[in-house]
């Protein structure tokens, strides 16, 4: 029995000395500097769970993962002085991963920092990877709150629809935005949120399939209701994954409805939230419906 004991002891050694012989080798090719709002990346066959763990203890975030399982990869790739928003844009996508939103807020110095990333994969649930030690700017807290409350009174008052949409969610759980700068403006997922205009372009010219009329203005009112920071993923996303419903159809030229049930894709693939998912548009026609509008100083620059 002695004999047993003495071996299992010495084999949970062997055990402790290799994982953290390994750790020491993972750590090795995984290096994240952090500087004055500037990314330094080294890393050489790491993998994505790992590299956005360092990311968050480096730069003291939030990391939150909402899907099952970050893809299975090694990833090799150096950055050098880059602005944090380029370089959390180049990780996801050498990571491969689906989508991400970024949270930046006014520190008490009234600079504005990153403090949350929501990453995106398929499957469901959520976890936290890392969560970040926050930042003292609780005087400023406090008044934007007061603001923020006076508009929301304003909105509410503005149509009988919003007051009754309120009373109907009243019991549910308010949505932390990801957008959100430093006024703790929450979205409790009763419409689509009022974002600036959409001004670019997208390019209809570039598809393989013609795109009719109603097409490409459903697809630009679908920009409108895109958050500012995943645009750009999604002008060429929209466009590449209408032209593949409509080839798995035969269908020539692609329709709105092609679009509609892309966007829906789109959002599935993203693991997006229900509260979401349920405001996608169908028609032209939903795009007329009443929006909340953001309080003033909740868009960032970022």
């Amino acid at each position: 029995m002695k004999g047993l004991k003495k071996y299992l002891l010495s084999m949970g050694l062997v055990v402790f000395m290799l994982f953290n012989c390994v750790y020491v080798f993972a750590a090795d090719n995984l290096e994240i500097i952090h500087e004055d709002g500037l990314l330094t990346v080294s890393v050489e066959d790491a993998m994505p769970e790992n590299i956005f763990m360092e990311l968050g203890r480096e730069c003291n975030i939030d990391i939150i993962a909402h899907g099952e399982v970050f893809p299975q990869k090694d990833v090799t790739i150096k950055l050098k002085d880059m602005p944090i928003k380029d370089a959390v844009k180049r990780l996801v996508r050498v990571c491969a991963l689906k989508n991400y939103l970024m949270d930046f807020k006014k520190d008490f110095e009234g600079k504005s920092r990153l403090v949350k990333i929501d990453l995106y994969m398929g499957g469901s649930g959520q976890r936290v990877l890392t969560i970040g030690k926050g930042i003292s700017a609780k005087k400023t807290r406090v008044e934007k709150n007061t603001r923020v409350e006076k508009n929301n009174k304003k909105s509410i008052k503005s149509t009988a629809s919003s007051s009754q949409r309120n009373k109907n969610n009243k019991n549910k759980r308010p949505y932390k935005s990801s957008f959100a700068k430093d006024t703790d403006f929450q979205w409790d997922g009763s419409a689509p949120i009022a974002f600036p205009e959409y001004e670019g372009e997208l390019p209809f010219d570039q598809s393989s399939i013609p795109w009719d009329e109603d097409a490409q203005s459903f697809a630009d009112g679908v920009m409108d209701l895109a958050p500012p920071g995943v645009r750009s993923q999604l002008e060429e996303t929209i466009i590449k994954m209408s032209e593949q419903i409509a080839k798995e159809r035969g269908v020539d030229p692609i329709t709105a409805d092609i679009v509609a049930d892309a966007v829906k894709k789109i959002g599935k693939d993203a693991n997006l939230p229900p509260n979401v998912m349920n405001l996608m548009p169908e028609t032209n026609d939903d795009f007329d419906k009443e929006k909340i509008p953001l309080p003033p100083g909740t868009m960032s620059e970022e």
